[in-house]
């Protein structure tokens, strides 16, 4: 079975250092939070309310990259009795963004695929398994391919700009599950298309 522990040991992370941080968060002192928070200041939030997990899998990416918390980067709690924090870097630090970035992508990829696999009672997925899972994840994520595009011409500003994505992006996913492996995704849009395809999870 598939976990986040298990995932950060995989790519080489620490897990007692993952605790450790995890630890630290949950318990995060007033005082302590007040020093992270002051201590951005003048850094770039580039990530901003997030779980304290993803504030962990933060600091572990930080630390394997050798920068000193407070100093190089910091992550506090936005109110203390709020449980999500923001996430903050000393500028020019991009690799620490890219690293984490694709991190946190392939994390949220491989929970889409567990979600799919285990309304199957798939536990130990076989390599065809995961990469079906994968694209029905990839599926899910498409703008419409109708409107893709069709909306620029007609975007003035921000407000534009922002309904015309909307209107691409998916509204509502659907799932239907059929004979065996093969399950049935609904896709609808912000515009009202609908888009929809079989998989087959068999193994």
């Amino acid at each position: 079975m598939w976990s986040l522990e298990k995932f950060l040991e995989e790519k080489g992370y620490d897990l007692e250092k993952y605790r450790e941080a995890m630890k630290i968060i949950h318990n995060l002192p007033e005082e302590l939070n007040l020093r992270l928070k002051q201590a951005s200041y003048g850094m770039e939030c580039f990530w901003g309310h997030v779980h304290p997990e993803d504030a962990a899998i933060f600091h572990l990416v930080c630390q394997r990259l050798g920068l000193e918390l407070g100093k190089d980067y910091s992550f506090y709690y936005v109110h203390p009795e709020d449980h999500h924090m923001d996430l903050c870097l000393r500028p020019g630090l991009e690799l620490v963004r890219e690293v984490f970035d694709d991190l946190m992508k392939e994390i949220s990829k491989r929970q889409a695929a567990m979600f799919y696999l285990q309304m199957f009672n798939i536990t130990n997925p076989t390599k065809k398994q995961l990469e079906t899972a994968y694209k029905i994840h990839e599926f899910e994520l498409q703008p419409c391919k109708k409107c893709r595009g069709k909306f620029g011409k007609k975007v003035r500003n921000v407000f534009d700009a922002l309904i015309a994505a909307i209107s691409v992006m998916p509204s509502t996913i659907s799932y239907e599950k059929m004979e065996k492996y093969k399950i049935k995704v609904k896709v609808k849009y912000g515009c009202g298309h609908v888009k929809e395809k079989i998989f087959d999870l068999s193994p």
